[in-house]
């Protein structure tokens, strides 16, 4: 898909009534990180859900960032009952971890064209949205009483 392409494809689907989109801790103007999840994109019909897209900037991770936009979907994608939910990341990342620690099963393997390349993603899913929410909710809420 094109860069032209890709951007009216997300325009749309921004606009999209169940699409939500976080930004967070925009510092001198630039984005530290941003979350956007809706109505599955990609994968098994049993999914309902997706987490279309998650970023933190390096320099900002490990902070509790992830987890606050991830917890803000969560909560967006279960008041519009899309679950249970799915979330794709490239195969070769080393954040998957992030996904796992967070409980997500493996569920798909597959390739994605980026450009003219085509890459391994594979996906995670949580088929209990309650149970990520509750996990999120107490590692967000441990960090602030640690402070």
């Amino acid at each position: 898909m094109s860069y032209e392409d890709q951007a009216k494809f997300w325009e749309g689907y921004l606009q999209e009534p169940q699409v939500v989109s976080y930004v967070t801790d925009i510092q001198g103007g630039r984005v530290v990180g941003f979350v956007t999840g809706g109505p599955k994109l990609q994968g098994a019909e049993k999914y309902r859900g997706e987490i279309t897209a998650l970023y933190v900037r390096e320099t900002f991770q490990r902070k509790g960032i992830g987890k606050k936009l991830m917890f803000l979907a969560v909560k967006a994608l279960k008041d519009h009952n899309l679950r249970p939910i799915i979330i794709w990341a490239l195969k070769e990342s080393p954040y998957r971890v992030f996904y796992e620690k967070l409980g997500g099963t493996l569920v798909d393997e597959t390739l994605r064209a980026f450009g003219d390349q085509k890459y391994p993603i594979v996906a995670y899913s949580w088929q209990n949205l309650d149970d990520l929410y509750k996990i999120l909710l107490k590692e967000i809420l441990a960090r602030a009483n640690s402070r």
